[in-house]
């Protein structure tokens, strides 16, 4: 029971200065939260564009390693060398970073694999290659910058042939900090 002598507080209307503090910081730290999520999609697609475009390197080389012919064995007409390889190729385009750019993948070697990347891309591609016949062994290259801190995301996708002249590594992608 309240005093005779203490006041009727008047009805609240509004909120304090605390609750209207409190529901600000709530706010602020919602939108960090939807802006990270936001950011992290948007490399995870980015970098999307390196495993589709390694998956059709590793097929368009495969193609050209079956297409390769062996040569004839110079001491002799009827013996031939397994000298199948994979196609080395350079950069394209020459330098990674976080705009996408446009790659020249229908000019040069890379014009004998006979693919079509769609164009511009974030990525610059290459192919290292070692041996010959069965021996032989490539890595595609994905290699980009997508945040633009000059630190790089790389992805590789290994390829050789076994035994009975199938493909191996078709479905195994490497990668290293592949959102940077």
């Amino acid at each position: 029971m309240l005093p005779s002598n203490a006041k009727k507080s008047p009805e609240r209307l509004g909120f304090t200065a605390l609750e209207v503090l409190s529901l600000i910081i709530l706010i602020c730290m919602m939108v960090g939260a939807l802006f990270i999520w936001y950011s992290n999609q948007k490399l995870k697609s980015k970098a999307a564009e390196a495993q589709i475009n390694l998956k059709l390197i590793f097929d368009a080389e495969m193609a050209y390693y079956e297409s390769s012919q062996p040569q004839r064995n110079s001491d002799s007409f009827k013996n031939f060398s397994n000298t199948k390889q994979f196609l080395p190729l350079s950069p394209q385009p020459a330098t990674p970073g976080p705009k996408q750019q446009v790659g020249n993948f229908s000019s040069g070697d890379w014009s004998l694999l006979q693919i079509s990347i769609p164009a511009p891309v974030y990525f610059s591609y290459s192919v290292e290659t070692a041996g010959f016949g069965e021996e032989a062994t490539f890595t595609a290259i994905a290699k980009g910058d997508l945040d633009g801190d000059q630190r790089f995301s790389r992805w590789e996708m290994l390829g050789s042939i076994d035994v009975d002249g199938k493909p191996l590594g078709a479905n195994i992608v490497y990668s290293l900090d592949p959102l940077e």
